[in-house]
């Protein structure tokens, strides 16, 4: 199967364009509520989870902003953990993002994972691409009342920590879920689907 059929198989499993619901086949066509989009910094999640969640009219949630206070204040862990279980456990949403220590809680609630597989290089690139273009602006990922910054550790943790450190640990956690999971392998079959979901809307 070429990745265009692949892609179309996708959308005409998960995604009613009538009735703008997901529907998962293999589950007796219950509607898929509650999507994971996960993948290392630069993947490409927010712009996927902004354009699914057009399309299916789920709330997207970014995890990253319950993770600080505005001005980049680092709010207590606790707080941002109990935040995101609390997301979810609601009964609707796309959340984007990877980080593992709020993994269990939402993986716990998922019916569906897209899982974007880009390459180190072109994601570093991307992270400094977006930090230049962004430095000192708002962007929808960010927490409120922060702004783009160049980050040396968010580059580091991008070349290194999450292929390295975080990825073995999703794979393993994943390996042990009964979730389905939706592989895009490629930069290539992440710029396809995008362009197929935003055909249908």
């Amino acid at each position: 199967m070429t990745w265009s059929q692949t892609a179309r198989a996708f959308l005409m499993r998960f995604v009613n364009h009538a009735t703008h619901e997901c529907n998962l086949g293999v589950s007796g066509g219950v509607a898929v509520k509650r999507i994971m989009i996960i993948g290392g910094h630069g993947a490409g999640k927010t712009t996927l989870a902004l354009r699914l969640g057009q399309i299916t009219g789920l709330p997207v949630v970014h995890i990253d902003k319950s993770y600080h206070l505005p001005r980049w204040k680092k709010r207590p862990l606790a707080e941002a953990f109990a935040e995101l279980e609390n997301y979810a456990n609601t009964e609707r949403w796309i959340m984007d993002g990877d980080d593992f220590r709020s993994f269990g809680p939402r993986l716990k609630r998922a019916e569906l994972i897209i899982y974007l597989h880009v390459s180190t290089l072109r994601r570093v690139g991307r992270v400094i691409k977006r930090a230049v273009q962004s430095f000192d602006k708002p962007r929808v990922d960010l927490p409120d009342g922060c702004r783009g910054k160049v980050s040396l550790r968010a580059l580091k943790w991008a070349a290194y920590g999450y292929p390295v450190k975080m990825r073995p640990a999703i794979h393993n956690a994943m390996a042990q879920s009964d979730v389905p999971v939706f592989h895009l392998r490629t930069e290539g079959d992440v710029e396809k689907l995008e362009m197929q979901l935003a055909a249908r809307g």
